[in-house]
């Protein structure tokens, strides 16, 4: 039952540009922030936009650079560092502000150019603006201060406030000019170029990225509560006493510390309490510099003090709110959302990122001759277009039977596969029954829907020790041979039952891996019994797209059945 998913031609070419450009951020930023090169961030902004100009060239469909740079900002949100809202919100807005040019301008020289500015001028605001966010306006008195006090010390007339903004976005508008001429130039040399995708080198087959196992206990609660926290907490530094908040925030930030392990990483490097002290002693001293009253220098150090303690509380703030984003009830509301297109897109993206950084040029190679490498990268544009609509074509169709505990899954599940088996369809997978002590559930046992042998799956616990599911224990084999029945029927079977996931499966274990298997490579129709309350996650886990979900207490399983039969068989 072979299921072509539909995937708009913009979105796929948008997933190639995207993984290119996500690719170049992670290879070529590394090599330049290792290397603590200047400026390093407007150069992958010069990267992006060098690549986005050479598309246009290429491609000329309308939108494709927003969702190109929606795509790449996503795809950045697996970067291991705490802080990575500002390198989306960089990424995406620097896309926005190219396709607007190009609205405006068309894909002109000048609309490549008034983009290229823009796009790179937005690099500077946002700087400025993560700094006011960090640290308040204080941090905009301060600088002021400074300004004035530099006026005074060397007695100029000239206001400096603006003089050194004005010198960065100068330089911001070059580098921004210099990349639109480079990727002009190498867009009309990608057009010259004509070879072909088979005279180019072979595109080597990676395997797709695995799902990491590794279970966290995600809650939309907590999502809430820390929204809140970080609010409540910035509202103290404003309305509440001194002592409220220096004591208030610490207890905030171990709240955070105590459920996400990652929330302190950015607050251990020595760069953030090297600034940590210079923010705080340059207030301290421009404070009572510019102040003649006897507690200036107390003032200022104050001031210092609570801008640091701000920009703390943002930074641990946003790292734990964007944790709680990844799930998988949020992820699976989006994924039956009109934002679909976006996930197919970005599925592709994230299964083809190795590939595509297998196939970048050296970093040293990219800069000495940017015009053959943007060639290069763009060589098998089109093959990986042709790939991507082939892993749709082989994706399997997933239905998800759900009801509350104790409602009738299984029974439903066992009558559609006999109804599907009266149909001339070949069901395989399992059923998990319950053994019963008069009305006391003592067990499950496994009923192997292809030979109709029946063996133990779950006992009650003699002891603590041994693993399971609540008071359950596996029984000996139990899982291995469920496992086994899974990929036996995986070559062979129209359809497979699994009965059931749950929370089990979402932390690695139970039938995690053969599902996995299962969704990679079986062209058939996978049916999953899956309690009500964990129908969310076990989509957002999995990356199931646009599953059919059955309620069992408003579907006839022979209505089903109807509907299933009436899918062409695989070839």
């Amino acid at each position: 039952m072979k299921q072509s998913q539909p995937i708009d031609e913009k979105w796929l070419k948008a997933a190639v540009l995207g993984t290119s450009w996500a690719a170049s951020e992670i290879v070529f930023g590394s090599f330049l922030h290792n290397l603590r090169i200047p400026f390093s961030g407007n150069i992958l902004t010069s990267i992006g936009l060098i690549i986005l100009i050479s598309a246009s060239y290429k491609w000329k469909e309308k939108g494709l650079f927003w969702r190109a740079g929606l795509i790449t900002a996503l795809l950045k949100s697996v970067s291991p560092s705490a802080i990575i809202f500002g390198p989306m919100i960089a990424i995406f807005s620097e896309a926005l502000l190219f396709e607007f040019s190009i609205l405006i301008l068309g894909r002109t020289f000048a609309g490549f150019l008034l983009g290229s500015v823009l796009a790179m001028s937005w690099v500077l605001l946002q700087r400025i603006l993560n700094m006011v966010i960090f640290y308040g306006s204080n941090l905009v008195e301060l600088y002021t201060s400074l300004m004035k006090m530099a006026e005074k010390h060397f007695r100029l007339e000239t206001d400096l406030v603006w003089l050194p903004i004005i010198l960065l976005l100068a330089v911001h508008v070059v580098m921004g000019l210099v990349s639109a001429f480079i990727g002009i130039a190498a867009g009309r040399s990608l057009l010259k170029n004509t070879l072909s995708a088979s005279a180019s080198r072979t595109t080597k087959s990676t395997e797709p990225m695995k799902k990491q196992t590794n279970y966290f206990a995600f809650s939309t609660y907590w999502l809430i509560l820390n929204i809140l926290l970080l609010i409540s907490s910035l509202l103290l530094h404003v309305y509440a006493p001194l002592w409220v908040w220096i004591l208030a925030n610490p207890v905030v930030i171990l709240i955070w510390a105590s459920r996400y392990k990652s929330a302190l990483r950015h607050l251990s490097k020595p760069n953030f309490w090297i600034f940590f002290v210079v923010i705080t002693m340059l207030t301290a001293f421009v404070f009572a510099s510019l102040q003649n009253e006897p507690d200036s220098l107390k003032q200022g150090f104050l001031i210092g003090l609570q801008m640091n303690f701000r920009a703390a509380l943002v930074i641990v703030g946003f790292s734990v709110i964007g944790k709680e984003l990844y799930n998988p009830r949020v992820i699976g509301y989006f994924r039956r959302s009109s934002y679909r297109q976006l996930h197919l897109a970005l599925e592709l993206s994230f299964a083809s990122v190795p590939q595509v950084i297998a196939s970048l040029p050296g970093v040293k190679e990219f800069f000495r001759n940017p015009l053959s490498s943007v060639s290069k990268l763009f060589l098998n544009a089109d093959e990986q277009i042709a790939r991507f609509r082939q892993d749709f074509e082989i994706r399997s169709k997933v239905v998800i039977v759900s009801s509350p505990i104790g409602m009738g899954k299984t029974r439903f599940c066992q009558t559609l596969a006999n109804k599907l088996i009266a149909r001339n369809l070949k069901v395989g997978g399992f059923l998990s029954i319950k053994v019963l002590d008069g009305d006391q559930t003592i067990g499950y046992h496994l009923v192997d829907l292809q030979s109709e042998n029946i063996f133990p799956f779950l006992k009650l616990r003699d002891n603590e020790i041994d693993s399971g599911i609540g008071k359950f224990a596996f029984a000996k084999d139990g899982l291995v041979r469920g496992n086994a029945i899974l990929l036996r029927d995986k070559n062979t079977c129209d359809v497979i039952v699994i009965d059931e996931v749950g929370k089990l499966e979402l932390k690695g274990g139970g039938w995690h891996d053969s599902l996995m298997e299962l969704l990679d490579g079986f062209q058939g129709l996978i049916i999953l019994s899956v309690r009500d309350s964990f129908v969310d996650e076990v989509i957002g886990y999995f990356e199931l797209e646009s599953p059919e979900i059955v309620d069992i207490q408003t579907t006839l399983p022979e209505k089903l059945a109807d509907n299933i039969s009436s899918i062409p068989k695989p070839d």
